[in-house]
């Protein structure tokens, strides 16, 4: 268990596979940039791997790549989650938003995560010899694609592909499928939930797949019969399901993202949200959780007001919360995120420094340093912006919208060739490579550069175009 069959396709190949897919994703506009959200799936997923390599779950030239990997939202209300090559894996917001448990969402990612350790994507590869990478990955597209509800983002991801892909040439085979069952069942215990939520995911999918005379979105891809259902079941009487420490906060943390990206943006708002006053419904609200939704609802309603009462409820509830640590950074954004929408720049940031002094690892951590930086900028405490993008980028070499930021904020200060430098690093980070070569060629050109500059710009702009030049060779095979 752990190891993968050996395939035409290297860990480098389908790492190259992976982000010239990522790059589509990207530019097909459907990705959510939602720190919070994103860092909370991440460390997940991260809790599970760290699990899964020390017991031998995944192992050898695998735990390299999986270590490497990468977790994103899609904005799209259907049901469904994909691996891609490279260890990439992609959530629906439908998926997110609507599973009846954290339990139940983790159950899915670890299915995903098991797909990726035994490398069925690249099997899928290997055994279509007639198929160019292009058209692997048009594939790929194109499953997404057809169970996408939103016609613009399936025909952004569908240009690519420019037709040559079929649906099927991503369904997986049901010995793939059951492989990913049994290791992700294992993976869901490693990671201390309940076995039953797999059960329990299945049986939702396969009901309203049922009900509705249609596959539901994740079995597009992922084939479904009452045989895979019974199987995950027999298993879970079989596995030796470790003593797990009870947390009496279990699944919270993900209840209040949720309820946050429902309730503060017009593409998730419930509709039993949309037909109540302001007013109405903080009388009907009982759970923290909801407040916490309502709270992010005052903000796009910019009823300012409300927000800054449901925020004095907010800490005094959490106050004695026994799941105080957790809670409380997520309260501290909220206080945060009213402050500068208000244009208190300097309480914001007030309220920002002293959460973070308290603060290690938090999901909510990256959210509240990007505020932090706004605050900085719309303060023109430019410098101090700067300082703290470059901290982040240290720990977050990845988020391109820091380094959006960071260029900008260059800019502003006057340093061109420090901005074209940054905003060469957001299209390395979004695998925009060409876009990258670019900006590095005109900081190159810039006047006033002495010669440790120079030799950085260059040795930065022949990495990229190597790993440029590799992306096009790769294409073409």
């Amino acid at each position: 268990m752990g190891s993968s069959s050996i395939v035409d396709l290297s860990p480098d190949d389908e790492k190259v596979l992976g982000s010239q897919i990522y790059n589509r994703i990207i530019k097909s506009g459907v990705i959510l940039d939602d720190a919070e959200a994103t860092d909370y799936l991440r460390q997940k997923l991260a809790k599970i791997i760290k699990s899964g390599i020390k017991n031998n779950l995944i192992t050898g030239t695998t735990i390299p790549m999986i270590n490497d990997f990468d977790i994103f939202l899609i904005k799209n209300p259907m049901i469904n989650a994909f691996a891609l090559p490279g260890a990439k894996i992609g959530v629906h917001t439908g998926l997110f938003l609507n599973v009846r448990s954290e339990g139940e969402l983790i159950s899915v990612l670890s299915h995903e995560l098991a797909h990726i350790t035994q490398r069925h994507i690249s099997r899928m590869f290997a055994n279509r010899k007639e198929s160019s990478a292009l058209i692997m990955a048009a594939a790929i597209l194109s499953a997404m694609a057809v169970s996408s509800s939103n016609p613009d983002a399936a025909m952004g991801l569908m240009t690519f592909g420019q037709g040559a892909a079929k649906k099927n040439d991503l369904i997986f085979s049901r010995q793939a499928e059951h492989e990913a069952d049994r290791l992700g069942l294992k993976f869901l215990i490693s990671g201390g939930f309940e076995p039953l939520e797999m059960v329990n995911m299945l049986e939702t999918l396969n009901r309203q797949s049922l009900l509705s005379g249609q596959s539901a979105s994740w079995f597009s891809t992922h084939p479904m019969n009452f045989e895979r259902i019974a199987e995950v079941k027999s298993r879970i009487l079989f596995e030796n399901r470790q003593p797990r420490e009870l947390d009496a906060g279990k699944g919270e943390v993900y209840r209040w993202i949720r309820a946050r990206l429902k309730m503060s943006n017009e593409f998730f708002l419930a509709d039993s949200f949309k037909t109540k006053k302001l007013s109405e419904l903080s009388d009907s609200i009982t759970k923290l959780e909801n407040l916490y939704g309502y709270f992010w609802n005052c903000i796009t309603n910019k009823n300012y007001e409300h927000a800054r009462k449901v925020i004095f409820s907010l800490k005094n509830a959490v106050e004695v919360s026994t799941n105080k640590e957790k809670l409380l950074p997520m309260v501290m954004l909220a206080e945060g995120t009213l402050e500068n929408e208000l244009k208190n720049f300097s309480k914001s940031i007030e309220i920002i420094k002293k959460t973070l002094s308290l603060l290690e690892e938090h999901s909510s951590k990256r959210a509240l340093l990007r505020l932090l930086i706004k605050n900085y900028i719309e303060n023109n405490e430019l410098l101090l912006a700067e300082e703290t993008a470059r901290t982040v980028l240290e720990k977050w070499p990845k988020d391109f919208w820091i380094w959006g930021q960071r260029a900008f904020i260059s800019e502003k200060l006057g340093f061109r060739a420090k901005a074209h430098i940054y905003s060469a690093e957001k299209y390395i980070a979004m695998q925009e490579w060409y876009l990258a070569i670019e900006q590095l060629k005109i900081a190159k050109n810039q006047k006033n550069l002495d010669f440790i500059s120079l030799s950085k710009i260059d040795t930065r702009l022949t990495e990229i175009m190597n790993i440029y030049k590799r992306n096009l060779k790769f294409s073409n095979r």
